[in-house]
């Protein structure tokens, strides 16, 4: 996995490198077994026909998407795919991008692969990497920490600054908190949240002060949230 995720500038081999953690819980849950085999085979095999214009994250998007439908509350689904519904359009209009295919396609990217990768980085780190560490507080800091550990490649490049892993650890206080309450789902829509807000879908960074003030909001919400039992989170 991490061979895949330092295979920079290759973007495929980063990309799948992002569904290996969602692979290794689908293999461990017995629900989610066979979907999750056919899906990442399936990214696979439609990467070998992305130079024939085969639109790769939105086809698997799709089957995510409708595993993600059948088995919680469709209605928590409302809100962040209306925001991240939001932010493409966003994107899309402020580029001044003219109405064609190649653009809304990358909207759509920016909308449904931000919850593909994400949905996969958080059932790793809600799911395995959490009931590893201590309860508490404290294992969230460490969860956020490890979380912007693995996103070392991107501060070599220039993509993020080195803020970004004390911001990981901070939202990491927010996203075990709601994952307590309400499950993997929520803790996806947060992180999804997050990104959208904070990292455009052209994939330029951020700069430092909007780092500083997502830590400041990161750290009223944890105020707000200090009674949520962190860790805990038993829903799917």
């Amino acid at each position: 996995m991490m061979l895949l995720y330092f295979g920079a500038p290759w973007v495929l081999p980063q990309k799948l490198a992002l569904l290996v953690p969602g692979l290794l819980y689908g293999v461990r849950n017995e629900k989610f077994r066979l979907p999750a085999l056919v899906l990442f085979a399936f990214y696979v095999l439609a990467s070998a026909f992305t130079p024939y214009g085969v639109y790769v994250e939105g086809a698997l998007s799709l089957g995510v998407l409708w595993l993600w439908w059948r088995h919680t509350d469709r209605r928590i689904l409302l809100p962040p795919l209306l925001i991240l519904t939001a932010a493409a359009l966003a994107t899309f209009f402020a580029a001044g991008a003219a109405f064609s295919a190649h653009s809304l396609s990358r909207a759509a990217n920016g909308l449904i692969g931000t919850l593909v990768f994400v949905f996969s980085e958080e059932l790793f780190l809600r799911k395995i990497l959490r009931p590893e560490l201590p309860a508490g507080p404290y294992g969230a800091l460490a969860t956020g920490l490890l979380w912007g550990l693995w996103h070392a490649p991107l501060y070599l490049t220039g993509f993020y600054v080195l803020t970004q892993a004390l911001r990981g650890a901070a939202i990491s206080l927010l996203i075990d908190a709601f994952y307590d309450e309400g499950g993997i789902v929520t803790a996806v829509a947060v992180h999804a949240l997050h990104n959208a807000l904070l990292v455009p879908f052209d994939g330029s960074a951020v700069c430092l002060s909007h780092h500083l003030l997502f830590l400041l909001l990161v750290a009223v919400g944890t105020v707000v949230s200090r009674n949520f039992r962190y860790g805990k989170g038993r829903r799917l």
